[in-house]
């Protein structure tokens, strides 16, 4: 007892170390998930700021036309001149006392300050652009060798949650510097050409002002168009990067599965796969993938996957539940993956172990053999989940008829009711309820993993070929009465 305490207590621990692998992939997928959201994010936010660059563009062009204002303005600033100048003959001919010229100028002057003021306000604004544009270029120059390093790296087989730890802060912080300077950049700039327009100015500051205008816009717009163009290539990497990414993490995460080894294989070589045993909501995801690229690839699962794989099996049942444990988030993906039509067929997986055999088991769990004996007992427990509203009955006779007909080249002698096919019917009571016993099981081994188990629906007759060979749970049909079925083609 105490050896088969200690063996039990090691499956306990394994399956246990197992959930917590389940759980880590499960973070890893969560991760992969999280890097491609960003990566969509950030090329959204390029796109925003391609839209953002072509509007400074447009301030600009407005800008450029105030400065064309501001040349028109030159006449008024030389009627101020003008003024002064008259103001002092006036003086001098004794018709303007000396106060009231003082206060011309004063009011002359007033003017050349506020349009010095704002001539500086306007200067400094587009000489602050300018540097926020070179520093947003110095930024999109950066993400470039950033993004090449990436890529560089994905080829050296390096796991892209590794690299996006390694490289997502700074390419994060690039983004963020790209948004802050568009963010950043003032309206401020048509207000003080206007306020500048609004007085009159000597020629040259306006000619000074205008010229500079003028360089600064040329020099805004073209950092802005090439920003356009850099942003619009990024997004672009940004895109083959979330499929590399993916790829990738196929590759490195999930490509350490036999499945997704297969599933590579079949896509390299275009052969038909069959995939047996499934449990796993990964190898469910890789066929499903492979399914929706119209790629002929079928799914097989077994009914101890769905019934018996459960923690609370295992710990009961011990060497007569082998196979291994299920845990229950597996059951959902497979009942999904029946429900959505990735899983195509049921195989029984029956194994008719001995219960000496078996026994061995409790002693040494590594010399019992894996597998129980199901044939029997699988429609039923089929029926059941009918009931129980988990299948569609449609659903079960594709999984057992049809779909495997139609798998293995059968179809239409077998999985079709027409003219022409063979009369291999099951007639099923849906209303009828049982209890699975070891007592009423056909195997030569005598027992049932499922013994003791309550069903609701349960097989009346099966027809072979037309013939009654079971009849309300009696065997009737004559050995010999079988017959070997090969492909039609």
């Amino acid at each position: 007892m105490a050896n088969r305490n200690i063996s039990v207590r090691l499956q306990v621990d394994g399956g246990r170390f197992k959930a917590e692998l389940v759980e880590a992939g499960r973070t890893g997928q969560q991760a992969l998930k999280s890097i491609e959201t960003a990566a969509q994010e950030a090329g959204a936010a390029l796109e925003k700021t391609g839209a953002s660059a072509q509007k400074a563009d447009r301030e600009q062009e407005k800008l450029a036309r105030s400065a064309e204002r501001l040349k028109r303005q030159y006449a008024q600033g030389y009627q101020a001149t003008q003024e002064q100048g008259r103001a002092t003959d006036l003086l001098g001919k004794g018709l303007l006392t000396q106060a009231e010229h003082a206060s011309v100028l004063e009011g002359i002057g007033r003017k050349y300050l506020v349009a010095n003021a704002n001539a500086r306000t306007f200067g400094q604004t587009v000489e602050q652009q300018g540097q926020r544009t070179r520093i947003t270029a110095q930024q999109m120059a950066q993400l470039q060798p950033q993004l090449n390093d990436i890529f560089t790296t994905l080829t050296t087989g390096m796991s892209p949650l590794t690299i996006a730890l390694q490289q997502g802060p700074q390419i994060t912080q690039i983004f963020g510097g790209i948004g802050a300077t568009f963010r950043a950049i003032p309206p401020v700039a048509l207000g003080a050409a206007a306020a500048l327009a609004a007085v009159g100015i000597p020629l040259g500051i306006i000619l000074s002002r205008a010229f500079d205008l003028s360089a600064q816009s040329r020099t805004f717009n073209v950092a802005l168009a090439a920003m356009g163009r850099q942003g619009q290539t990024t997004a672009e990497q940004l895109g083959e990067l979330v499929e590399k990414l993916r790829d990738v993490g196929e590759a490195r995460d999930e490509a350490r599965t036999a499945i997704a080894t297969l599933v590579r294989f079949q896509k390299a070589t275009g052969a038909r796969l069959h995939i047996l045993h499934m449990s796993t909501p990964g190898g469910l995801e890789l066929a499903r993938r492979a399914k929706e690229e119209g790629r002929p690839v079928t799914v097989e699962v077994n009914p101890w996957a769905l019934f018996l794989g459960s923690w609370e099996n295992v710990e009961k049942l011990g060497p007569y539940c082998l196979g291994f444990w299920v845990p229950e988030a597996h059951v959902e993906a497979l009942w999904q993956g029946i429900e959505d039509g990735t899983v195509d067929v049921i195989g029984t997986d029956h194994a008719p172990h001995t219960k000496e055999e078996k026994d061995i088991g409790w002693q040494d769990m590594w010399k019992s053999p894996g597998g129980e004996p199901q044939i029997q007992d699988y429609l039923k427990l089929f029926l059941t989940a009918v009931n129980e509203g988990k299948v569609t009955l449609d659903r079960v006779v594709r999984l057992t008829s049809y779909n495997p007909a139609r798998i293995f080249g059968l179809y239409p002698r077998k999985g079709a009711i027409q003219p022409g096919s063979d009369a291999d019917l099951v007639i099923v009571d849906m209303n009828r309820e049982e209890t699975i016993l070891n007592e009423t099981t056909y195997t030569k081994v005598g027992w049932t993993p499922y013994h003791g188990r309550k069903v609701k629906g349960v097989p009346a007759y099966t027809l072979l070929r037309g013939k009654v060979i079971m009849k309300e749970g009696k065997v009737t049909g004559e050995p010999g009465y079988g017959q070997c079925v090969t492909p039609l083609s």
